[in-house]
Parts: C-alpha cells; structure tokens; sequence
C-alpha cells in the first residue's frame, strides 16, 4: 500500500466526516428496519420489501457513495433472508403450497437487489471517476 492510499484511507475514517454521515446513516438504517417490519409484520402476503429497498439502497448512494451501496444491499439482502426464514409460505395458501415456485420468488427479489445495488455501485463509482478528472483539470 503506498504512502498516498494510506493517507486516503486515514482521510475517510476522519472524525468530521464520520460525524457528517452518522445521521444519514441512521435515517438509511432506520429506513430498512422500517420496510422490514412493513414487510415481515404488516402484510406478511404481500413482498413489498423488494419494491422498498432500492430507496434505501438510493439514499445510501446519494449520501455515502459506494460502500454506502454495497452495505445498504447487503442489509437489504439479509432482511430478505430473513423474511423468507421468518415466513417460508406467506405467499402461498396452505393447500396451494409449492415450495419450488416460493423459493424462485424469493431467489428473484434478492437477484433484484442485487443487481439494483451493482447498478448503484456502478453509479457512484463513475461518479468518483467524474470528481477525481475535474479535480485533476482544475
């Protein structure tokens, strides 16, 4: 690791801008625990989570950039496994019940997310690129 990566890294662990992000970071948190309990409580039938949680996953990109990304989906992610183990068949009646189409449905909404959370990571790595050439012209 060169000299410069290392003072990069030491720069985005400084304690004035841990403190500018420590409120987003919490309302982004609150935020996906909030369409978890929308998801897992309130309508156990219905899988709003997976319409939810690229909001989250875009206010983590418009606050934090890329590793604000990838731990927004990641999260995002877990509390979708976690839906699935809290309530397996909550989409599928009782008498109806396949697991096969229930796993599919479930396997595509964590796929979503994480294309979402790629695509975003995409965005905010772009956007750094853009930041370091104009700050390289100036």
């Amino acid at each position: 690791m060169s000299m410069e990566q290392s003072r990069d890294r030491a720069s985005w662990f400084s304690s004035p801008e841990i403190s500018w992000l420590l409120p987003y970071s919490i309302l982004t948190i609150a935020l996906l625990a909030g369409i978890a309990a929308l998801d897992i409580v309130i309508t156990p039938t219905l899988h709003v989570g997976v319409f939810l949680y690229p909001v989250a996953i875009l206010s983590a990109l418009w606050w934090g950039g890329r590793r604000a990304v990838f731990a927004a989906t990641g999260l995002a992610c877990l509390l979708t496994v976690l839906e699935q183990w809290f309530q397996p068949t909550a989409s599928d009646h009782i008498e109806t019940a396949n697991l096969l189409i229930g796993t599919i449905n479930h396997g595509s909404s964590l796929l979503l997310l994480v294309l979402f959370g790629s695509a975003c990571a995409w965005i905010a790595r772009r956007q750094t690129q853009y930041i370091h050439a104009q700050d390289s012209l100036a």
